[in-house]
Order: C-alpha cells, then sequence, then structure tokens
C-alpha cells in the first residue's frame, strides 16, 4: 500500500505560527482556509501521480535495459549511486546504465513506502523494489530486491530524479 504525505501549504503555517506568537487573529474566514487547503490536496495528488509516472518509466527504463529512457529520467545535474559501483552524475549517467545493461538484465516491480512532496518543486520517496535478475555472462537468474531513496526535482518539463540511491535489502 502506497502512503501520501502532503507538507502544510504556507498559508496553513503562516496561520500556526501566527496563532503561536499569539498575535492578533486576522486569520482568513474558515471556508477560505478549507478551500486553500483542499487546492493544496489536490495539487499535492496531482504531483504524486505526476512522481508516480515518473517512477514508472524509470522501472520500465530497468526491465527494458534502455539506458537512454533511464537516463531521461534524470535532472541534467542528476546523481546515480547504485550499490558496489561508482557514481554517475549528469552526462555520465547514460553510459553507467548502457554498463549495467551490457552486464545484467532485470525484471523488477518498485512499491512506494513513503512519498513525501516538500514544497512546488521538491520530493523524495523510499521505495523497495523486487523481482529478479539474469547475470548475463552465467545466464543465471537470482532474486532481486533492493531498499531505495529518491529525491525528486520538478522542473519546466515536470518531475525529475535529482539524486538516486539504493542498497539491497537486508
Amino acid at each position: 500500500m502506497n502512503k501520501y504525505r502532503v507538507s502544510m501549504t504556507m498559508a496553513s503555517l503562516l496561520t500556526a505560527t501566527l496563532a503561536a506568537a499569539g498575535e492578533p487573529a486576522t486569520k482568513p474566514a474558515p471556508a477560505a482556509v478549507a478551500q486553500k487547503e483542499v487546492k493544496a490536496k489536490k495539487a499535492g495528488s496531482d504531483m504524486s501521480k505526476e512522481i508516480h509516472g515518473l517512477l514508472a518509466t524509470y522501472e520500465r527504463s530497468l526491465n527494458t535495459s534502455n539506458a537512454d529512457l533511464a537516463a531521461s529520467c534524470y535532472t541534467a545535474d542528476g546523481i546515480f549511486m547504485p550499490t558496489t559501483l561508482p557514481t554517475a552524475a549528469g552526462k555520465d549517467l547514460r553510459t553507467a546504465y548502457a554498463n549495467i545493461f551490457a552486464a545484467i538484465r532485470l525484471k523488477v516491480t518498485f512499491s512506494v513506502d513513503e512519498l513525501v512532496i516538500a514544497g512546488d518543486d521538491t520530493a523524495y520517496a523510499l521505495t523497495r523494489s523486487n523481482g529478479e535478475v539474469t547475470i548475463l555472462a552465467t545466464g543465471s537468474t537470482n532474486p532481486e530486491a533492493n531498499r531505495e531513496i529518491f529525491i525528486f526535482r520538478r522542473e519546466a518539463g515536470g518531475w525529475k530524479i535529482a539524486r538516486y540511491m539504493f542498497n539491497k535489502a537486508a
């Protein structure tokens, strides 16, 4: 089951800060606050759908061994930190994925454990991936399970992976 958490809107944060400071109440009418909260939830819901779409595209890139598609999921300055391999960034992302896909074939599915929309242009997710990996040199297929953390940044073209790190599940 996916869990979603959307951060407070600036209006709600400002209202809470003023109330805590004991400032005179010049709060908007309750209906206006409720309307802003509904808009914030809708925006958060739309953003989380966009991020889930990005993760689905990234998953597809892994399962089809498509280095170009994998690299296109990242920001121009994106960073990929795979377990036991060197960190790749920016223009080196495509080569890093091509090298991985030359050695293995993946068949994995991502599950989102937590997705936090931290602002209009920043979010992060904790995920798990499960499936199998085939070692091309030997043809052997083994179970594959990882824990991941994604940091996303929203740019003109939509949400992209800004940072990604994974390690083996315990």
